[in-house]
């Protein structure tokens, strides 16, 4: 069972390397702990932005603690469009990530703007197929709510 784990952390790894390499050719990549990896480019919001860089990590850990590997991308804008690249790409799947506090609205409005940053990618990158916004909430709603909400009600 164990080598099955570490099996899936390695095509895990392998599938997010080469995601993040086909959309940034040019990056060099830092390891900077178990299973995260970080464009070298950004490694000064690292420090600069230091609680949005906390924010995103402790969403990060959540999911390589699970097995995932994640690979931090550039902040880049798309060529003039003025949108951001997607946060991540984790075990090879584009994923902007997101912190909610505030009310349904505030849910709903950092949902359609990951996704939008996700699909400006998608649609930049034809041979990339989906993309995913992970939503870490800090409020307090239901889960009913949560899902009605993302179902534009």
């Amino acid at each position: 069972m164990k080598i099955k784990g570490i099996e899936q952390r390695r095509l895990n790894k392998e599938k997010s390397l080469s995601m993040a390499s086909s959309l940034f050719p040019d990056e060099e990549w830092v390891n900077t702990e178990p299973n995260v990896f970080v464009v070298k480019s950004r490694m000064v919001v690292k420090y600069r932005e230091w609680y949005k860089w906390e924010r995103e990590m402790s969403q990060v850990r959540i999911l390589t603690s699970q097995g995932s590997v994640a690979y931090f991308l550039p902040e880049k804008k798309h060529e003039g469009k003025g949108k951001v690249y997607v946060d991540t790409v984790i075990d090879g799947e584009i994923v902007e990530l997101k912190t909610v506090a505030g009310n349904r609205n505030t849910l709903g409005t950092a949902f359609k703007q990951g996704f939008k940053q996700g699909a400006a990618t998608v649609q930049e990158h034809p041979e990339i197929q989906k993309n995913s916004v992970f939503i870490r909430l800090v409020s307090d709603f239901t889960v009913e709510s949560v899902k009605e909400k993302l179902r534009g009600n």
